[in-house]
């Protein structure tokens, strides 16, 4: 296993009938958990490759996870992404169509100094299905976990 898909482990009481059950979180996995906590707070798909950063520093490593992470969380139903100026992405997210796989994978595989012509940039956002699995995740699913309150509230929260 590359140096760069270290687990994490932490033990969890599950009502499996057996008792204690563990669960690891490779970097991989906190890489798609984080992106997929970004997604209510209005990034842009570049947020994955920031976080992709934190984990790896081969530029290949990191735009194959970044692809990676987004394109499961799409394929999951857990975010969608869309196009849209910088100005309409942060004021209309829900106004605007997801955007085909075949164009979110084109987007992942652009150049990191790629700007697009016309403006429009890809979004993510999260889906009510996202947003039901993030409450279920511990600190531990996380590159950088949210503050405890946050995670406290949203295991209160429903969708």
């Amino acid at each position: 296993m590359p140096s760069s898909l270290r687990r994490h482990s932490r033990t969890l009481a599950q009502p499996s009938g057996y008792g204690l059950r563990l669960v690891t979180y490779t970097d991989y996995d906190r890489l798609k958990w984080q992106v997929l906590d970004d997604s209510p707070h209005l990034h842009t798909i570049s947020i994955a490759f920031q976080w992709a950063d934190k984990i790896t520093r081969g530029p290949g490593e990191r735009q194959r996870l970044a692809r990676r992470a987004v394109l499961d969380l799409v394929d999951g139903g857990l975010i969608y992404c869309f196009y849209a100026s910088e100005h309409d992405g942060y004021t209309r997210p829900d106004a605007f169509e997801a955007a085909s796989r075949s164009d979110i994978d084109l987007e992942l595989s652009r150049p990191d100094d790629y700007a697009p012509t016309d403006g429009k940039l890809m979004w993510i956002h999260e889906t009510n299905k996202g947003l039901t699995v993030l409450d279920a995740l511990p600190a531990e699913a996380f590159i950088q976990p949210p503050p405890p309150d946050v995670l406290k509230a949203r295991r209160t929260h429903k969708h």
